[in-house]
């Protein structure tokens, strides 16, 4: 008898059936995830109304916000404007992916022309005096959320230099005339010198250095003039340095007219350098952060100033 129940067939242990039934309920659940996605959500198609992309059709895949809680509008990549619709333009957005330098990539998406006039409507509303003198502006000023503003003092072979900031753009606080500015483009390594009372404007470009720098971040933190950095390690060559940054803006000395290969690639990375050293001799410090707000009117050369370099 002992035998004949050996032989007979033997039961499924507990636990495997309790296995079994979980990938099973899985396996509903993702097949019902995916019908529900596939064919009962109201999908959009182009310039349509969206909260994620599962709402947009194959034409239209991407769900663009301007804002994480922000409603979206589905859209699918271009070129130009005849890669779109009627009434809906090719516009250049930030994406998320990153190039090797760790700079946002761009690339065109489709918008309706509606939701951009909203939008400048909008911007114009909560700002109207600084949009107006940005866009008369020779030069953009940059309003990046959490860029660095303020009045910051640098000391860089035994000279102390007070700068204004705002994001990517410097200016030089001197005690000359008040009607002459210097300003330093670090996005596009320009210097402009502005004079308020002729009215008039020369930019010329930072040459930049032999050679390139390669950086690399650690995890490490330190903290110069009251505000914390990140310290990174910077190779140029046969030479090591070691840099404390700050996200938000970008530094470049424009009284030599040209940037080291380290100046240039901290610039790309929009980094800010509060100090900078080369072995345990210090080649850069910044000794003093006063941040807050700065006007843009400090920033901007009007468009009726006379471009010099036009002559």
């Amino acid at each position: 008898m002992d035998d004949l129940d050996d032989d007979g067939p033997k039961k499924t242990p507990k636990a495997t059936i309790v296995r079994r039934s979980i990938v099973a309920l899985l396996a509903l659940a993702c097949a019902g995830g995916w019908l529900y996605t596939r064919y009962l959500v109201k999908k959009e198609t182009l310039g349509g109304a969206c909260s994620y992309d599962m709402h947009c059709r194959s034409e239209a895949p991407r769900c663009l916000k301007q804002a994480v809680d922000a409603s979206g509008v589905c859209s699918r990549p271009c070129d130009t404007d005849g890669d779109c619709a009627p009434d809906i333009k090719c516009v250049k957005v930030e994406l998320d992916e990153r190039d090797e330098r760790g700079r946002p990539l761009e690339g065109g998406y489709c918008f309706p022309q509606a939701l951009l006039d909203a939008r400048k409507k909008k911007k114009a509303g909560d700002d109207g005096a600084t949009q107006a003198a940005r866009s008369d502006s020779w030069i953009d000023v940059p309003q990046a959320p959490g860029q660095l503003e303020g009045e910051v003092v640098v000391e860089r072979g035994g000279a102390k230099t007070t700068y204004e900031v705002k994001g990517t753009l410097l200016r030089v606080v001197t005690n000359a005339s008040k009607q002459k500015r210097t300003i330093v483009d670090t996005s596009t390594l320009r210097v402009y010198v502005v004079d308020d009372d002729k009215k008039t404007f020369a930019a010329s470009q930072i040459a930049t250095g032999p050679g390139e720098a390669r950086v690399t971040k650690t995890d490490r933190k330190d903290k110069v003039a009251d505000r914390e950095c990140d310290v990174w390690q910077i190779e140029e060559g046969k030479t090591t340095r070691e840099a404390c940054v700050v996200q938000g803006a970008a530094f470049i000395d424009p009284s030599g007219r040209v940037a080291s290969a380290w100046e240039k690639e901290l610039a790309v990375r929009s980094v800010f350098p509060l100090r900078v050293l080369e072995g345990d001799k210090p080649k850069l410090v910044t000794s003093k952060i006063d941040a807050r707000p700065l006007d843009a009117s400090l920033f901007v050369i009007p468009k009726s100033y006379k471009n010099l370099a036009a002559r």
